[in-house]
C-alpha cells in the first residue's frame, strides 16, 4: 500500500540517484506501480504535496533541496520528474 505516496517517492528517488550515479544505467526508464484501496491516500499522493514536518522525518536537506519544491509555505510538492516515474492505482491487494 503507497498511502500518500512517500514510499514510491523515495523508490523513485534513489532509483534516479542510482542512474545518476552509474554510467552504465543511463536512460534506463524507472517505473513504479503504487497500490492503494484508498481513494483519498491516492488523491493525496497523487498531488505529492507534503508539509516541512513531513519532509523532516527521514529525507535529508539534500534530498528535499534536489526533489522538492515549495508551493506554498511550510509545504513542499515532489518535482516533477519524481512524480511521473509513479503510477498510483486503487487497488485492493487482499
Amino acid at each position: 500500500a503507497c498511502a500518500t505516496g512517500q514510499e514510491p517517492y523515495s523508490i523513485s528517488m534513489v532509483a534516479q540517484e542510482f542512474v545518476e550515479a552509474n554510467p552504465s544505467a543511463r536512460g534506463a526508464k524507472i517505473s513504479i506501480v503504487a497500490t492503494d484501496i484508498s481513494s483519498t491516500a491516492l488523491g493525496l499522493a497523487k498531488k505529492g504535496e507534503y508539509e516541512l514536518f513531513a519532509l523532516g522525518r527521514g529525507l535529508s536537506k539534500r534530498r528535499q533541496e534536489k526533489f522538492f519544491s515549495k508551493v506554498k509555505e511550510g509545504v513542499w510538492q515532489v518535482n516533477q520528474n519524481v512524480r511521473a516515474c509513479v503510477l498510483f492505482k486503487g487497488i485492493n491487494l487482499l
